[in-house]
């Protein structure tokens, strides 16, 4: 196994011990002055960043990666890096540089006769236009996708479109819609779409039926979205779901049920905290889940349990706190 092989292999988990193996395979690509190599090491090191969220750094290993691809005449390399960059671009909000990128990648992928990556790249130019406002303009793209990657029997992709076209109805305030999209996307998980895509059709749907007040309904599907996650151990899209079965539980009057739904949420966050605490990544971890603090404690007032809601609260504040002086603590050691 290359070293570069071996770095992906660490991408889920240890990512930090990728990025060691990543360098080291850098380091002996450019001895040799291997620029096949080393092209698909340095947009492998932006995956990574990635994977970590760091999107800057991610941004810098591909914009590195494009003319290495270039000079080596890897088309197909140099297309998936630019298609990783607008990625990278749309994930820190540079929309206009993400639409140009987007564009070169998929002039490239279609100079390589590669319809399928052609159209993941008009997907993720579609999700820009819906980030900009532009979401007729984004349902056209996304059902142009939809319709070859039906032609070409990629359902997964298909399903993801679909996934995307409700959410753009869900922002125009039209749920049935949305809701209709949804189901297109669910009724593809016959044909091999993964758990994770079905997952996020269900949680979808349960948001738009929420919206329509078919409480019932929304219990139903963000259970099953639950389940979904569950079984892939998906634990940020669980924590979705477990909002969303809570959020229909409480509109429905089932007090106590939204309450279970939302401790077992916080335990998953404190956990999840406290893995990226071990691995100095925080990174406020627990301020970015503040929508379910905020229904956690509402779930504890409604269900009279006033003082655990002024213990959650004051937690919750602590852990900003702690979360601050953690990120900033490089720079408060150097002031001492």
């Amino acid at each position: 196994m290359s070293l570069n092989a071996a770095a992906a292999e660490y991408m889920p988990g240890d990512i930090d011990r990728g990025l060691a193996l990543l360098a080291e395979a850098k380091e002996i690509a450019t001895r040799l002055n291997d620029t096949w190599m080393l092209a698909d090491i340095v947009t492998t090191e932006g995956n990574a960043y990635t994977f970590r969220g760091e999107f800057r750094r991610a941004l810098e290993s591909y914009e590195a990666a494009i003319p290495v691809h270039r000079a080596a005449s890897k088309i197909t390399g140099e297309a998936n890096a630019l298609s990783n960059l607008g990625e990278a671009l749309t994930n820190i909000g540079e929309y206009k540089r993400a639409l140009q990128t987007f564009d070169s990648a998929i002039a490239l992928w279609k100079k390589a006769g590669n319809r399928g990556r052609e159209m993941y790249a008009v997907h993720n130019r579609a999700r820009v236009y819906a980030a900009q406002g532009q979401r007729e303009l984004a349902r056209k793209e996304f059902d142009a996708v939809t319709r070859t990657m039906h032609e070409i029997n990629v359902p997964e992709a298909e399903a993801s479109a679909w996934n995307e076209i409700g959410q753009t109805w869900v922002a125009d305030r039209q749920p049935q819609k949305a809701i209709d999209c949804f189901h297109h996307a669910i009724t593809l998980a016959e044909t091999g779409v993964s758990e994770r895509v079905r997952g996020h059709a269900f949680l979808l749907r349960s948001r738009a039926q929420q919206a329509l007040g078919r409480n019932d309904e929304a219990v139903q599907d963000a259970e099953e979205s639950l389940k979904l996650f569950q079984r892939i151990s998906d634990r940020n899209n669980e924590l979705l779901a477990r909002e969303a079965v809570a959020r229909a539980e409480f509109a429905r009057g089932r007090l106590e049920a939204a309450r279970d739904q939302m401790t077992t949420a916080m335990e998953l966050i404190e956990t999840g905290r406290a893995e990226l605490q071990r691995k100095g990544l925080q990174g406020s971890y627990v301020a970015s889940r503040a929508s379910f603090t905020e229904l956690y404690i509402q779930t504890l007032v409604a269900t009279r349990r006033t003082s655990d809601a002024l213990t959650a609260a004051e937690r919750f504040r602590a852990r900003n706190l702690l979360d601050a002086v953690g990120d900033a603590g490089g720079d408060l050691l150097a002031a001492t």
